[in-house]
């Protein structure tokens, strides 16, 4: 406990530096002193807590997760850092030391190569790329950063006492990200993106929490309810409809996971949306909406029920579905790459992204990759509660991703650590 509030100490050091500095000479002129200062005194401090307390550190990184897209930005060569970015790349070095020198156990298997193929064709894409150093940013945001989080997770994550320490840090993170996300809401009776979060994020932080709160029996305890009542309003406040689908038939989908059924429902989801998605592909004017008045309805809980707003969407969805079809076709063995294009920073669905940005391969390792993380864990869920909790997060992410895509946000990002996080249990029911 004294190693993580050390910890803490010194990310408050490294914050109040940043904030001091930014109002004692202001943002601008503060630039220089802190690429020639500042910049290395926060990178030694960071080291600094990821050896005092590794494990604390974890904690302290997941918790500032939801935060990560917007505070203490550092640039270093073309790419853009922050603490959590950091932070995992470091505790990656330390897990490496620890496994060949301090005798951590990590049995290395057929999961992990297949997470490393797909990594290395997404590199392949990225330097076939026509904008490679685009490509390649988005590539270390979507795929490299959440890759390393699952290692280090899967690695630093030994025992009952970790694993509820890590999950109970993230809420907390989710938690007070969540009051904001609230606040914002009340004052504007609109879906708000906040910190630089899209709505999207946001929502797909809440359901995480919320269904570790509700489904682990936490609820029960006064500030875990506070948290989950937090949350709720905090997926309210995106005006998500799949998500909030999503809860509403997750008892169901919890109950059939514990079962056992967890690869069915995936192999389901994913050809059954598999299917739609060609089909939309294919006749992108299939929901084409009668002309009428956008109001300001998209972002109030009028998109909640106007059947034109629902149509809207499905229409310029399917006409990305088609458009990136077509690019799947000009590079069908290994994608284009990623890019955020000249309208869509994403396509709106994890099957066209897989195909149009990692071509066949990339498509089948991925969708390979969470059958057989499904196919590995459905009879452990009927064992234990939280590998169930974690296949429903992923199976929920994943039926979202299907109008909503996973290549961007925070998607890859929590599902890699929600997939660490089920590979740690399984170390300990063994």
């Amino acid at each position: 406990m004294k190693r993580t509030i050390l910890v803490y100490g010194i990310f408050a050091i490294i914050l109040a530096l940043e904030l001091l500095l930014g109002k004692t000479v202001g943002v601008e002129e503060s630039k220089s002193i802190y690429l020639l200062y500042l910049r290395p005194i926060n990178i030694v401090l960071l080291a600094a807590a990821l050896y005092i307390d590794t494990f604390g550190s974890l904690c302290v990184l997941l918790a500032f997760l939801p935060f990560s897209r917007e505070f203490f930005q550092i640039e270093i060569g073309v790419i853009t850092f922050n603490p959590y970015t950091l932070g995992v790349i470091g505790l990656s070095l330390i897990a490496f030391y620890k496994i060949f020198f301090k005798g951590y156990k990590y049995s290395f298997s057929y999961y992990d190569l297949l997470i490393i193929s797909i990594c290395l064709t997404f590199f392949i894409s990225t330097i076939r790329s026509k904008t490679i150093l685009d490509s390649g940013f988005l590539a270390f945001h979507s795929i490299f950063i959440p890759v390393i989080s699952y290692f280090v997770i899967r690695t630093l994550v030994r025992n009952e006492d970790e694993y509820r320490r890590c999950v109970i840090f993230l809420i907390g993170g989710i938690s007070l990200f969540g009051i904001e996300a609230l606040i914002r809401f009340v004052a504007t009776h609109e879906r708000v993106s906040i910190f630089s979060m899209p709505f999207i994020g946001i929502a797909t932080m809440s359901i995480t929490a919320i269904f570790y709160l509700a489904y682990s029996g936490w609820w029960k305890k006064v500030p875990a309810l506070l948290s989950l009542l937090i949350i709720s309003g905090a997926l309210f406040s995106t005006l998500s409809r799949v998500y909030f689908a999503s809860v509403v038939v997750s008892p169901i989908l919890y109950r059939l996971i514990r079962k056992g059924k967890g690869f069915i429902l995936m192999s389901l989801m994913i050809t059954m949306t598999l299917i739609l998605t060609l089909w939309l592909s294919f006749y992108p004017g299939i929901f084409k909406s009668t002309p009428f008045e956008k109001e300001k309805g998209e972002k109030t809980a009028a998109r909640l029920m106007n059947i034109n707003l629902w149509k809207e969407a499905l229409h310029w969805r399917a006409i990305s579905y088609h458009e990136g079809i077509a690019n799947f076709s000009t590079a069908p063995v290994f994608g284009v790459g990623l890019y955020k294009g000249k309208v869509y920073v994403t396509r709106h669905n994890f099957h066209v992204e897989w195909l149009e940005y990692g071509g066949i391969v990339g498509y089948l390792l991925y969708t390979g990759s969470f059958l057989l993380h499904f196919l590995s864990f459905s009879a452990y869920a009927s064992l234990d509660r939280f590998i169930a909790i974690n296949l429903l997060i992923l199976l929920v992410i994943l039926s979202n991703s299907f109008t909503n895509g996973f290549m961007h946000g925070i998607m890859p990002y929590i599902a890699f650590v929600i997939i660490g996080f089920n590979e740690a249990r399984r170390k300990m029911i063994k």
